[in-house]
């Protein structure tokens, strides 16, 4: 993972990582005496499992669904210090990240396990984490998108809805009505759209990701993300939605 991701999280709230912390400090007798000289921290493997979790993040119609199953990797110099408070550590680390998932909306496919696992060919002061959906709730309604492909670029200027060869673009801060009254802010003539069909506001995931939170406003004919009704669900570029008979695509950037 590159330099730019693990900077990021150093940026966000430390209320996780200090509660681990904390639960370190707990198990020895001072912080500076825990892992003394060793290269791989606990706390950088928590980090590593933030960043995995993230890369591992599943987009459906609703809020964006993490891997709940992760495997850390280290090496013996690495794996022999935890002897005796392994099962504790994992989880401690799985708390972490239920607090890390509760923070950027994200919703778990499964219960969330950790395993620290050995293996004595791995190098030392490494830890290489694989994340995976294990027992995942059911999300056949809707087409799944990875988000790793967008995660890592840094936040675009807007979001643009195109609809009937017409475009319109959501900013920060943006709200805007979907219906038929000529009063909305983005007019859709069709009969099977009500009057105020929904509202489409800009938000972002974990920050950096720009998507739009729609939410349907009691309408006749219901909303849909990619093919599932929704009352409410966050949307990410690349998605479509409906408004009665009328499709609305989803994709960053600004009208021109």
């Amino acid at each position: 993972m590159n330099g730019r991701w693990l900077a990021f999280l150093e940026e966000r709230p430390v209320d996780a990582l200090a509660r681990l912390e904390t639960w370190l400090q707990s198990i020895v007798e001072g912080p500076a005496r825990w892992l003394t000289g060793q290269r791989l921290q606990p706390v950088e493997i928590a980090r590593r499992l933030a960043v995995a979790m993230d890369d591992g993040i599943l987009v459906t119609g609703e809020r964006p669904i993490a891997p709940n199953r992760f495997v850390a990797t280290l090496g013996a110099p690495d794996h022999a210090p935890l002897a005796g408070i392994t099962e504790s550590l994992e989880r401690e680390l799985e708390r972490f990240l239920e607090a890390e998932c509760s923070d950027r909306g994200y919703r778990f496919s499964g219960v969330p396990r950790v395993e620290l696992r050995l293996d004595t060919a791995h190098p030392s002061g490494k830890v290489t984490v694989v994340a995976t959906h294990e027992a995942p709730l059911d999300m056949t309604p809707a087409p799944t998108r990875v988000l790793q492909a967008i995660s890592r670029q840094p936040r675009a200027s807007g979001i643009l809805l195109r609809a009937k060869g017409r475009s319109w673009t959501l900013a920060p801060g943006d709200r805007l009505v979907v219906g038929r009254e000529a009063t909305c802010d983005i007019v859709l003539d069709d009969d099977s759209v009500s009057r105020q069909h929904a509202s489409i506001t800009f938000t972002t995931v974990r920050r950096r990701v720009v998507a739009v939170e729609v939410e349907d406003l009691g309408s006749t004919n219901g909303t849909l993300v990619d093919g599932k009704a929704v009352a409410s669900a966050v949307v990410l570029p690349g998605s479509t939605l409906r408004f009665g008979d009328v499709d609305v695509h989803v994709s960053e950037g600004t009208s021109t």
